[in-house]
Order: C-alpha cells, then structure tokens, then sequence
C-alpha cells in the first residue's frame, strides 16, 4: 500500500502548493488505486508561523492554475509508462 502521508511529488509556484498522492482503497471488486491533488497556499499567521489554507487571494490564482496544470501533466507523464 502507497504511504498516503507523504506525496508522490509536491509542486511549487510562490506560496501556492500542489501535492500529489496515490490512494487505494477496498472495492467490491477488489484493490483500486488512484491518485488525488491536494492545492493549498502557504501563509505566516500573526506569529509568523506557516500555516496552510485551502482560500487563495486573487493574485494567487494564476500560480494555482499553473501549478495544477503541472500536477495533470505529471499525471499524464506517469500514466504514459504504465
């Protein structure tokens, strides 16, 4: 079973994150796996300690947008070597 805590791969642009991960679960026909995205932004709370957010600013949304295209063509890069 894949470690569901660390990613496959973490993607960056400024404080926007993409973090990949493989998942699987117990269907009704057997073992299925899959992959999910998780975005997210960094930021520094009053005590200056990083925290993530799930709530992007308006100039976030262009890095959030490159870094999940990132995300699917490292996606499709893997399921292209099968």
């Amino acid at each position: 079973m894949a470690d569901e805590t660390v990613p496959l791969i973490r993607i960056r642009r400024g404080s926007v994150f993409a973090s990949i991960y493989e998942r699987e679960f117990q269907g009704k026909d057997g073992l299925v796996r899959y992959r999910s995205v998780t975005l997210y932004r960094m930021y520094k709370d009053r005590d200056g300690v990083l925290k993530p957010t799930s709530s992007f600013r308006e100039f976030d949304i262009p890095n959030a947008v490159w870094v999940l295209q990132e995300a699917f063509d490292y996606l499709g890069s893997i399921e292209s070597r099968g």
